[in-house]
């Protein structure tokens, strides 16, 4: 009998369990990270980047404007966020003006809210542009690593970020490392 009611009682924290366990996965579903995708094209992109880095810093530019926060806001979000991404080394330097840059041909295009079908060769032969913040707070993001016209990465991803640009920042954080982190070996 004892045997019996043990029984009885496991089941309900059972059943507790499992719920607790499905909301659990329900909260985290909502609040997932950003969702990316990479093609590199060249099998080390960090080299391209590095080499460039040695003389000065490596230029982005920021097409589109999720946020309407203007050009000078967003440009240093991006920088600020592809700057703590690169955690392999201690030298990154980005930079949004081409007056800046040892090597303006060798960049990183980030555009924001552009056109479906967006490819990284268009955005390495200018051939870009982002749009404003949509209604539903996502934001779609490419981003190429070019030399010149030459694609050697592209990664685009996506996430909806309504207010405090937290998600935004993980976003840039995880395109960065996924265009330009060094590849492991057996990767």
């Amino acid at each position: 009998m004892r045997a019996a009611a043990c029984q009885h009682r496991t089941f309900p924290t059972g059943l507790f369990r499992c719920l607790a366990l499905v909301l659990a996965s329900a909260v985290v579903a909502c609040d997932e990270g950003p969702r990316t995708v990479t093609d590199r094209l060249v099998e080390d992109p960090w080299a391209f980047a590095q080499s460039t880095m040695a003389e000065g810093p490596l230029l982005v530019q920021v097409e589109g404007d999720p946020f309407d926060a203007g050009t000078a806001a967003l440009e240093a979000a991006v920088i600020d966020a592809m700057t703590t991404a690169v955690t392999w080394t201690g030298t990154a330097r980005f930079a949004a003006d081409p007056d800046a840059v040892p090597n303006p041909d060798l960049r990183v295009v980030f555009t924001f809210n552009g056109t479906a079908g967006l490819s990284g060769r268009q955005q390495c032969l200018g051939h870009s542009s982002g749009g404003g913040p949509s209604p539903d707070g996502r934001i779609d993001a490419s981003a190429s690593f070019c030399d010149g016209p030459t694609q050697l990465a592209t990664v685009r991803g996506e996430v909806t970020d309504r207010s405090d640009g937290r998600a935004f920042a993980a976003l840039i954080r995880q395109i960065t490392i996924d265009m330009l982190s060094p590849r492991q070996r057996g990767d």
